[in-house]
């Protein structure tokens, strides 16, 4: 299920809150820092752009630090990636990483990455040689580092941070109805269908028998 405020299923109401809930709290942080700062003092007096508010970091120092950031996980990830993680999968080894998963439910990332099999375990051995795994690092730094450019644009423009939250919650709200929508219209249809022919094969049955 995509991003959705569904309330009573708690892997969507989660996954929605994880992915929601930082964009809200950071524009928090910057539309009312006297209010933050106020009810955690001390806290986050080192954090940039909540105590020092008149700072204004340029925009290629910021794309270093997160850049960095990314960085000292990513060559280190990568690494293990060759050395021991192309080998994972979950019918040959037992374990799983996010590369395998993405590799086996997604046919489009097949494509990109050369991967070729019809089965589990030949997609898997496709998966594990090494020209996919460092195909799928590479592109995986080269979109995490695109979207430290927007994040930069948010800091930079509140607006422009405001506008992106009003759409990621309206985008959650949609989804929400739309599985709403097809609960209370194509499930109730799809089980008294089912239901019809139910009852029809029984009673086909019982006029067989007479």
């Amino acid at each position: 299920m995509l991003r959705s405020i569904v309330l009573h299923d708690i892997r969507a109401f989660s996954s929605t809150f994880i992915h929601l809930w930082p964009i809200i709290i950071t524009l928090a942080f910057r539309t009312h820092p006297e209010q933050v700062l106020l009810t955690y003092p001390g806290l986050f007096d080192a954090l940039t752009g909540i105590k020092d508010s008149s700072v204004d970091a340029g925009f290629f120092h910021l794309m270093q630090l997160g850049c960095l950031s990314y960085f000292v996980w990513w060559i280190p990830y990568t690494i293990w990636m060759v050395l021991h993680g192309r080998f994972q999968n979950i019918e040959g080894t037992g374990a799983n990483t996010v590369y395998i998963d993405a590799v086996q439910n997604n046919k489009i990332v097949r494509v990109i990455l050369g991967i070729d099999g019809s089965t589990y375990l030949e997609i898997a051995e496709s998966a594990s040689k090494l020209g996919p795994v460092l195909k799928y690092m590479f592109i995986h730094a080269i979109f995490c580092n695109m979207t430290f450019m927007w994040g930069i644009l948010c800091y930079k423009y509140v607006q422009l941070h405001f506008v992106f939250c009003i759409i990621c919650l309206s985008s959650a709200l949609y989804n929400a109805s739309m599985h709403y929508a097809y609960l209370m219209t194509n499930l109730p249809s799809t089980t008294i269908v089912k239901e019809i022919e139910k009852r029809r094969k029984s009673s086909d049955i019982d006029f067989k028998k007479d």
